[in-house]
């Protein structure tokens, strides 16, 4: 992630609408599944034992399936749509662990054993999500050795590759910093007002609380009032979602890098206080 287009923030819990499948959907169900790595080839006793228990979920872009150290209960698998899958925590960079398409499947890493959930995982597009809750599945999979042991490969080789992004992460130059602070904003033409800066980077800024004008492609200047100063940016609307918008940088300064890194330290500062 390169900063430039920050990512949604809203931390309430998914807003979704749980549809438990009808004959109707069957079909489609059946399709979605067969499109898995773990599913594919299920033969039709064990998969019509399956169908039952599996819920279809509709997540609005934007809004999150599950936040990291939650405690796992659903294995989900996508039938459409975009999701992320992230790392996010104050005073540390926004990590990118994976982009979902339809096939894939999550939330299995930590099914077995309780651990909690490594990673946040957010829609990025409106998405239709079949869920198995971990009740009904284990038990299938305690009659069916071969899919358990794939499941667990599977969740072996994730967590690998998450420690592997982990080490990848150190080595980039641009991040963006969760620091979840209240500033004062500055705007030309209007009064001082509070706002809350989620995460930033070098290239932009996610934020909640800017004027309701403030509209995708709108170009904005505003001022962050620092404990050293008012930090002047200039940018652009990239995306708003409720009271949360997305501001990519332009027109930078000559030591706008330094600025930035500054104003990230002094964030930082002013959330242990």
């Amino acid at each position: 992630m390169d900063g430039s287009h920050p990512d949604p923030d809203p931390r309430a819990p998914a807003d979704a609408s749980v549809i438990r499948d009808s004959g109707d959907d069957a079909a489609s169900l059946r399709a979605d599944l067969a499109r898995t790595v773990l599913f594919h080839n299920l033969n039709d006793a064990l998969l019509q034992r399956l169908i039952p228990a599996i819920d279809t979920v509709h997540i609005e872009p934007h809004r999150y399936v599950y936040h990291e150290d939650e405690l796992p209960d659903t294995l989900y698998v996508v039938g459409s749509g975009q999701l992320t899958v992230f790392r996010d925590a104050i005073g540390q960079p926004l990590q990118l662990l994976a982009r979902l398409v339809p096939g894939d499947h999550f939330g299995e890493i930590g099914l077995f054993d309780d651990t909690p959930r490594e990673a946040s995982v957010r829609a990025t597009t409106a998405c239709r999500l079949r869920c198995i809750h971990r009740d009904d599945l284990l038990p299938l999979l305690e009659q069916v050795p071969h899919l358990r042991a794939r499941l667990r490969s599977i969740a072996a080789q994730r967590h690998s590759a998450n420690v592997a992004a982990s080490l990848e992460l150190s080595r980039r130059r641009e991040v963006r910093i969760r620091t979840h602070s209240q500033v004062p904003m500055h705007l030309k033409d209007g009064p001082v007002r509070t706002i809350t800066i989620e995460n930033l980077s070098l290239g932009g800024v996610c934020l909640r609380g800017a004027p309701d004008a403030w509209r995708p492609g709108a170009a904005v200047v505003f001022g962050l009032e620092l404990s050293n100063g008012v930090l002047w940016l200039h940018g652009r609307v990239v995306w708003r979602l409720d009271a949360a918008l997305g501001v990519q940088f332009i027109e930078r300064a000559a030591n706008h890098d330094t600025l930035i890194q500054m104003a990230i330290r002094l964030l930082l500062e002013q959330s242990m206080d």
